[in-house]
């Protein structure tokens, strides 16, 4: 069954990182259907009830870093994670990697 969009779940608590990131997925002319929440413990209870085909967090989060959620190895998780963030640095991106990303930018 070939689904028509996606659903993308987005982690962010900044406001205006969140409107940029929906605007991206607006005038790039894919189909998504996004949903945008502000915590860890808001994506959690999310995808324990209906995984998304993607998720995308910021980092830093109130209650947390994006880290803790990534799968090590990345291809046992249920998703495909993107991990965001405006400070980062070669250290963060070591961490990211170590924690089950597949590449940093």
């Amino acid at each position: 069954m070939v689904r028509e969009q996606i659903r993308a779940l987005v982690v962010e608590d900044e406001p205006a990182h969140a409107e940029a990131i929906k605007r991206a997925f607006q005038t790039s002319g894919m189909k998504a259907a996004l949903r945008v929440v502000g915590t860890l413990k808001e994506y959690r209870k999310i995808v324990s009830v209906q995984p998304p085909d993607i998720a995308i967090l910021d980092m830093n989060l109130p209650d947390g870093r994006a880290i803790e959620v990534l799968t090590a190895p990345p291809e046992a998780g249920r998703f495909p994670i993107v991990v965001i963030t405006a400070f980062g640095n070669e250290k963060i991106a070591v961490e990211v990697m170590k924690a089950g990303a597949l590449d940093t930018w």
